[in-house]
């Protein structure tokens, strides 16, 4: 697949919003997100609402996972989470919990 001239992936933007500091050492390991299926998809797809409700958060984590299930880079995206501890959001088809049980 060629690369997109989309912006970058929703999720480089989140972190940028939340504050996150990105390790420039890692950036060139990210060629992969050009290719992510999420990518130009809003974060709020991917990343939970303040106060959101149990059943409206496992929808919302299904719809991100049918997109993740069928991207050609998500194993990049879950080995990119596991190794920069990503705490929020859906990362490679899982969520924080799943990654953290993974990460133990």
């Amino acid at each position: 697949m060629a690369p997109r001239a989309d912006p970058p992936v929703g999720h480089l933007i989140d972190s940028a919003r939340r504050g996150t500091r990105i390790d420039t050492s890692a950036r060139q390991d990210w060629a992969w997100q050009q290719y992510a299926r999420c990518r130009g998809l809003p974060p709020d797809i991917f990343y939970p609402p303040d106060n959101e409700r149990q059943h409206a958060r496992r929808r919302r984590e299904n719809r991100a996972r049918l997109i993740c299930v069928r991207c050609e880079v998500a194993q990049q995206c879950l080995e990119h989470a596991l190794r920069w501890p990503e705490t929020h959001g859906v990362w490679g088809a899982t969520t924080p919990r799943e990654r953290s049980s993974k990460h133990s």
